[in-house]
């Protein structure tokens, strides 16, 4: 497919179609790495780790982790706008 590198602010950017997005199993806001090897551009995909929230938790020190009496208020108190409860 043929496309043209378009002026976007103070940058460059590409059109990329749905299709060559889907055949290269990527989508809009996939991480990629970009490299300009032999005189092309290569994206590539980036692999992000999923983490669970107990792995995340298990990497916080514990003295980290104890609520001060401000925090404690804060959770305990009532919603005063239009929060969802």
């Amino acid at each position: 497919m043929r496309t043209e590198i378009k002026k976007w602010g103070n940058s460059a950017a590409l059109r990329l179609p749905a299709a060559t997005l889907a055949k290269a199993g990527l989508e809009v806001n996939s991480p990629v790495e970009i490299e300009a090897a032999e005189g092309k551009l290569v994206v590539s995909a980036v692999d992000v780790p999923q983490y669970s929230l107990e792995e995340l938790l298990a990497q916080c020190p514990p003295k980290k982790m104890v609520l001060t009496d401000e925090d404690k208020r804060w959770l305990e108190s009532e919603p005063v706008g239009k929060e969802i409860w």
